[in-house]
C-alpha cells in the first residue's frame, strides 16, 4: 500500500471514509462531534488497498503546529503498522515545513490512543499528546 495525500480532503475518496470513522468513533464515546469536526478542509495523508481507503489520518495546521484531527484504521487492518506509517510521514512532512510540533487531542479514557501515543514517544498532557518535531 502506498501512502497518498490531499492537501484538502473535501471532495476526495477520503471524506466519506473519514464521515463513517467519525461515525464509528463517536459511537464508541471516543470523540465528540464539538471536538473533532469534519470541516472538509483539514489535509489528510490515507493509504488505499484494491483503491478502497483502509486508513487515515486527517490533521490541520495551526500557528506553528499540525493538530490530528482523526486518525483511523479499519478494524480488520489494524496491528500492521499502518497508523505508524500515517504518523511517519506526517512527522516528515511537519519537519519539512519547519513545525514545532504534532498535536492531538482525544478523550481521557481512550486508552488505545494513549498506549500508542506512548509507545511513539508522546507526551501527553490531560487529554492533549504533544509530539515535539
Amino acid at each position: 500500500m502506498q501512502i497518498e495525500y490531499v492537501s484538502r480532503i473535501d471532495g476526495t475518496k477520503a471524506l466519506p471514509f473519514i464521515i463513517d470513522a467519525y461515525t464509528s468513533l463517536r459511537k464508541s464515546g471516543h470523540i465528540d462531534e464539538l471536538s473533532c469536526p469534519v470541516t472538509g478542509r483539514e489535509e489528510a495523508f490515507y493509504l488505499c488497498n484494491r483503491g478502497k481507503v483502509v486508513a487515515v489520518l486527517s490533521f490541520y495546521r495551526d500557528d506553528d503546529s499540525f493538530v490530528v484531527n482523526m486518525g483511523f484504521v479499519l478494524p480488520r487492518y489494524r496491528k500492521q503498522g499502518l497508523y505508524r506509517m500515517l504518523w511517519e510521514r506526517l512527522v516528515a512532512e511537519a519537519r519539512k515545513r519547519k513545525l514545532r510540533c504534532i498535536l492531538g487531542y482525544h478523550a481521557p479514557e481512550n486508552s488505545d490512543i494513549l498506549g500508542f501515543n506512548n509507545s511513539l514517544g508522546r507526551k501527553v498532557k490531560y487529554i492533549c499528546s504533544e509530539y515535539v518535531v
